[in-house]
């Protein structure tokens, strides 16, 4: 069961349910372990990277597989690499691999991928490329611009996905799947400084409330201070950005077969002009 909800504007909130019921199987390494790969289009023959000891699981057709077993070109990024290429937003998914653009403007994501894309900002416009956030469907270029800051992987599907993933994936498909709160307390945080005196904060908690409940929180916020440009006639900067995000799951899991996940996701993006 899946229910989404959207709330206009500037900032966004979005509240998934997921409810689920299939068998437990044991899976070896996790995908998040996994660095960079890039399924060839020459050869289907892809492996983990050495020393990882793990496979690398899609979910390009709708359900998780093994990468070398998926007939479609992928390219799957797991969180120490996003963390290592510094890509903070869905602005920088241009970072991951060839082949992969991203018009970003006035608070508005346009990806493009092997040069098919669209930059149409009007009201009601769609891309070319399909965003999903836990395999949730981001139909708005606006509400498709925000933070990643507890991302447990990335995957890239290129070519058209229309068969499996419907309208608007003409070039292809981004999925990003966030982590899911664990049965033991763990935390990071995490603090930058950029070019243009961009100050940047991200922090996330997860653990345990009782034996088959759990969650985590995941905010991000960045704040640049010093404008892009300057306004001639009144002397202030301008082309500055300030951006809010956070995430927070629940999961419940009453049975070894069942698994109940709630996510509220809320984001704000602001571009002075």
């Amino acid at each position: 069961m899946l229910r989404q909800i959207w709330f206009g504007g500037t900032s966004s909130v979005a509240i998934a349910i997921f409810s689920c019921a299939t068998p437990a199987a044991a899976q070896s390494g996790s995908p998040a372990q996994s660095q960079s790969t890039d399924q060839s289009e020459d050869t289907a023959d892809v492996e983990a990277e050495p020393g990882t000891g793990s496979e690398i699981i899609v979910t390009a057709q709708r359900r998780a597989q093994r990468l070398q077993d998926v007939p479609v070109v992928v390219t799957a990024i797991g969180a120490e690499e996003i963390d290592r290429k510094g890509i903070t937003t869905t602005g920088d998914l241009s970072q991951l691999s060839p082949g992969i653009t991203t018009f970003t403007a006035n608070g508005f994501v346009m990806p493009s991928l092997r040069g098919v894309g669209s930059q149409i900002n009007a009201a009601g416009s769609t891309g070319t490329v399909a965003i999903y956030l836990d395999g949730v469907y981001i139909s708005s270029p606006q509400a498709a611009l925000f933070g990643l800051n507890n991302i447990e992987q990335v995957e890239v599907d290129k070519g058209p996905q229309g068969t499996l993933f419907g309208r608007n994936a003409t070039a292809g498909v981004i999925q990003i799947k966030t982590r899911d709160p664990s049965s033991v307390f763990e935390g990071r945080a995490s603090v930058g400084l950029a070019n243009y005196l961009t100050l940047t904060g991200n922090i996330y908690l997860s653990g345990p409330i009782t034996d088959d409940l759990a969650a985590d929180i995941a905010v991000h916020a960045s704040r640049q201070e010093d404008g892009w440009g300057k306004n001639l006639f009144t002397g202030n900067d301008v082309y500055k950005s300030k951006e809010i995000s956070a995430r927070g799951k629940l999961l419940w899991t009453p049975g070894i077969d069942t698994r109940v996940l709630a996510t509220v996701d809320y984001a704000f993006v602001r571009d002075s002009m």
